[in-house]
């Protein structure tokens, strides 16, 4: 404030002039015990009519105050603040006032600017919000040293879903407690938070892709990082249903083309023979091979159209399953008792195939037997061959992708496609020893209720 002003004295009060601080007191008028500006003032409804004033325009002056035991008179210039009254007592009777109310005016012009850009800040946000929101998409936002300055639900929920904590605005990123084996997220940050950026999917109770990136002032100085997170639970099932049937189709190839092989060496030691001996009987080889080879390539086309229509089951009668497959293998005798239902597809065929294949290969089986029975939820399907038993230690390997055992062994991939279609028809399989056979494959399936209903089969006797 400008110095060519005497100031007596500067005090908050009330708006009855009850004293609530003194800024200033130059002269010495205010004394300690002075409780209410009344006990200093000759003329107290003066001084009510000055406070009115105040309060009803804000501000105001009165030039002629009469102090007790003071000469003369001075001048009280009142202005009106939030909580209090602002009052200033000096000597001259010059434009102070205007002077004081201008700095008020300047002062809450500024805050009412303040107020508007807080206001443009908050709606910006909410804007952000509302379209990350419609957008599905989650942010979190990281200042250069780590701290959280601003998120959203998502990108809470996914913190909450990785650490188990909840994050807050000015948390450290570094202060949660993000498991070093939470698929990488924890390298992500750091890398982030180096300005490495980039994306990832990462697990978290649902699939989430991160992806992270600079926030830039208008120099193009980074302020800090900015995490958006989406979920992706169907894409992601997409791939893994993709990469499934790829893993699929190629195993299947695999046993296709191996089986197929066997069919044409069959065929051309039997054209062989037939060359040398003319046996006819060699042409009925030829032929029931040829067919067996155009049934194997129509089973194929049809595996090939389940791997589009992944989940697409019906009821399969097992009995007659086995009838369709054991016709291709004449010389193994086989016996088949009881009758059962299961939701399957045409894969039934191939897991058959694999599991007489199998015996014979390996086992050098001669005689199989099948068992179907029910009990109150399940259908037990019992395959069991009189071949050369699984060894004890390898009895739990069997399944595994790529386990081969013996010279006999060709791909490893036999028990395992057996395993895969189990699983596919919600089954599960395990192997033993029982009764008098050497090898035994129990097959566990839910149960389709009152079958008859829906179609008739013929059953194994």
């Amino acid at each position: 404030m400008n110095e060519q002003y005497t100031i007596h004295f500067a005090v908050l009060t009330s708006e009855t002039g009850q004293i609530r601080k003194i800024l200033r007191n130059d002269q010495g008028m205010i004394s300690e015990d002075l409780i209410n500006l009344e006990e200093l003032v000759e003329d107290r409804t003066r001084l009510s009519h000055f406070y009115r004033e105040v309060s009803s325009h804000g501000a105001a002056v009165n030039r002629d105050v009469n102090l007790r035991d003071v000469p003369g008179t001075v001048q009280f210039i009142g202005v009106k603040t939030e909580d209090h009254i602002a009052l200033i007592c000096t000597a001259d009777k010059g434009d102070l006032l205007n002077r004081f109310s201008e700095l008020k005016n300047n002062f809450m012009g500024l805050q009412r600017k303040v107020i508007k850009k807080n206001e443009s800040v908050m709606w910006l946000i909410d804007q952000i919000n509302a379209f990350f929101e419609s957008a599905g998409l989650g942010f979190v936002f990281l200042k250069k040293d780590g701290k959280i300055d601003a998120f959203n639900e998502m990108g809470k929920d996914f913190f909450h879903r990785v650490t188990r904590q909840s994050i807050q605005p000015g948390m450290s990123i570094h202060e949660l407690a993000i498991p070093d084996s939470e698929n990488g997220i924890r390298y992500f940050l750091a890398k982030s938070m180096q300005g490495d950026f980039f994306s990832g999917d990462f697990y978290a109770g649902e699939w989430f892709e991160v992806r992270s990136t600079a926030v830039k002032d208008k120099e193009g100085r980074q302020q800090g990082v900015l995490l958006i997170f989406e979920r992706i639970n169907r894409r992601k099932n997409y791939e893994i249903t993709i990469e499934n049937q790829k893993e699929f189709l190629y195993h299947m190839y695999k046993i296709f083309l191996h089986d197929l092989a066997n069919i044409f060496t069959v065929t051309k030691s039997a054209t062989s023979l037939y060359k040398r001996t003319s046996n006819k009987e060699m042409l009925d080889s030829i032929a029931e091979a040829s067919e067996r080879g155009i049934r194997m390539i129509d089973r194929m086309k049809k595996a090939e159209k389940i791997v589009h229509d992944p989940d697409k089951l019906w009821p399969v009668s097992l009995a007659e399953a086995v009838y369709r497959v054991m016709k291709d293998y004449k010389d193994l005798s086989f016996i088949c008792h009881g009758q059962g239902y299961i939701y399957a597809d045409d894969l039934i065929g191939f897991l058959l195939n694999n599991l007489v294949s199998n015996a014979i290969r390996h086992g050098k089986a001669t005689d199989m037997m099948f068992e179907i029975s029910e009990d109150d939820d399940s259908v037990i399907f019992k395959v069991a061959n009189n071949g050369e038993p699984i060894p004890d230690e390898i009895r739990d390997k069997v399944f595994d992708e790529n386990f081969e055992f013996g010279e006999t062994a060709y791909s490893g991939l036999g028990l395992f496609i057996i395993q895969k279609i189990t699983l596919r028809y919600r089954g599960r399989v395990r192997t033993e020893s029982c009764r008098e056979w050497n090898t035994c494959f129990i097959f566990t399936f839910p149960k389709i209720t009152e079958p008859e209903k829906v179609f008739k089969s013929e059953k194994c006797e």
